[in-house]
């Protein structure tokens, strides 16, 4: 789906307020091809919501998902839980799985049967998919090469 190797991936980002996307271009920082994306989701008092920082997507890329794959590595001091969502209809119709960030890399896999809904969302017209943060402080780390089972 995304391999986070040119600007063009980064072409259909969205973010909330306290959320940072940027491009990693250094090799040291990148586990597979020529590029990452360094993602900083700070969060904010309860009532206000959490942090987002999302992508755009063709919603035929996750129509006969079976499992989501990706590389992460927490970069910053506070490791912590991360929800990836999947939205068919923004804020409230989405899927979402719960992952760790910590300080090494490792590869994040998520069957389709362990996301949860919320609302009525539907795999068919899944358009935005987003790492989601909810607790204390913030949290910052690189994700690389989103893929997706079939």
């Amino acid at each position: 789906v995304n391999g986070f190797d040119t600007p063009v991936d980064l072409q259909g980002a969205a973010k909330s307020p306290n959320a940072e996307i940027a491009a990693v271009a250094d090799a040291a920082h990148i586990r597979e091809g020529t590029g990452a994306e360094r993602i900083r989701l700070a969060a904010r008092p309860a009532q206000a919501g959490g942090a987002i920082a999302g992508f755009k997507l063709d919603p035929a890329l996750l129509a006969r998902a079976k499992a989501i794959n990706f590389w992460v590595r927490g970069t910053g001091d506070q490791p912590g839980q991360v929800l990836f969502c999947c939205y068919s209809a923004f804020p409230r119709d989405y899927y979402f799985a719960e992952f760790r960030v910590g300080p090494v890399w490792r590869q994040v896999r998520l069957p389709a049967t362990v996301f949860a809904a919320e609302g009525t969302p539907s795999w068919t017209a899944i358009n935005l998919v987003s790492f989601s943060y909810f607790g204390t402080g913030a949290v910052e780390f690189v994700v690389d090469s989103l893929r997706v089972e079939e």
